[in-house]
């Protein structure tokens, strides 16, 4: 077998236990510092942002392990 299969129901769980998170919204954004003023727009393409960094790090955090 070419991928472990322990690590693949690992990272599918830890995945399951981050999409239970409430995704970000333009109004909670707002609530942390340096964000306040945002724009609607501005605040969707931040959110977008933070969202594929996250996955790049989760990909890579994971990787090794």
């Amino acid at each position: 077998m070419l991928v472990n299969k322990d690590r693949v129901d690992s990272k599918e769980q830890r995945l399951k236990q981050f999409r239970k998170i409430k995704k970000m919204t333009p109004k909670r954004l707002r609530t942390f510092t340096g964000f306040e003023n945002v724009s609607d727009k501005e605040a969707e393409h931040i959110i977008l942002t933070m969202e594929e960094f996250c996955k790049i790090m989760f990909n890579h955090i994971t990787k090794g392990k």
